[in-house]
């Protein structure tokens, strides 16, 4: 679905989730406190990402400047961000997002990545989704990174382009390789459309970013199309 970008159509959206809550009331990810989606305790007690990090991975501690890994080895993208650590309560609320189509979470965490975007003045003119394999889409039913790029889209009045980037690798499950392995599983896993991305500054979401391997080579297809630069947003990161 393509985003139209209007302060009207976010309204909309937000109504739209006020009926769904009014008719199937939801229940906190975090601790399943009732009437809402992720409580203000449980906010509470997400461990934000505040201290001085990589001015391009964003992932690891530097007093200023650029990190050992980013300068032996520059990645695709030009600056990535997390909103948060990987940690509880946010990761439960994000599996939740990723595995129990807990969509209303969505929402609640675009704005937050929304605030991220214009402090670091980035100005996209697309907003691209990391693309799920078919597998993991079929298994499902939807790409939880999509339901954080709709909403933000409409915050953020920038387009929202699901087809501009193509997943035509299917990669092992990253979860047990070290860095070096993620990022050879995932090597030319991407493709970019050249019709949508030339010249275009990008602004690529996901939920959790680990090594940064999937956004590198996602942020590398993209280049490779014709698009002009590459910023990285995600909900967490992980230590």
């Amino acid at each position: 679905m393509e985003s139209l970008g209007t302060s009207q159509n976010f309204k909309i959206y937000q109504s739209l989730w006020r009926m769904i809550d009014f008719i199937y009331p939801p229940k906190c990810a975090g601790c399943d406190a009732p009437g809402v989606s992720f409580c203000s305790d449980c906010l509470s007690k997400v461990s934000l990402v505040r201290s001085s990090f990589c001015s391009i991975c964003g992932r690891f501690p530097v007093q200023t400047g650029v990190c050992d890994k980013c300068r032996d080895s520059l990645p695709f993208y030009s600056s990535s961000r997390s909103w948060a650590v990987y940690a509880e309560p946010l990761r439960q609320a994000l599996h939740t997002l990723k595995y129990r189509n807990n969509l209303g979470l969505g929402l609640v965490f675009a704005d937050k990545l929304a605030h991220i975007v214009r402090q670091n003045q980035w100005q996209p003119d697309i907003i691209i989704p990391i693309p799920l394999c078919k597998s993991h889409l079929k298994e499902r039913g939807y790409n939880q990174a999509e339901q954080l790029t709709f909403p933000l889209s409409l915050i953020l009045k920038i387009p929202q382009e699901t087809k501009a980037v193509k997943r035509i690798k299917e990669t092992a499950s990253q979860v047990k390789l070290d860095r070096t392995e993620r990022f050879k599983n995932l090597e030319d896993a991407f493709f970019g459309n050249p019709a949508k991305l030339k010249s275009k500054k990008v602004l690529l979401v996901d939920d959790i970013v680990t090594t940064g391997a999937t956004l590198n080579s996602c942020s590398k297809a993209i280049l490779a199309a014709g698009g002009s630069s590459v910023y990285c947003i995600t909900v967490a990161q992980t230590l």
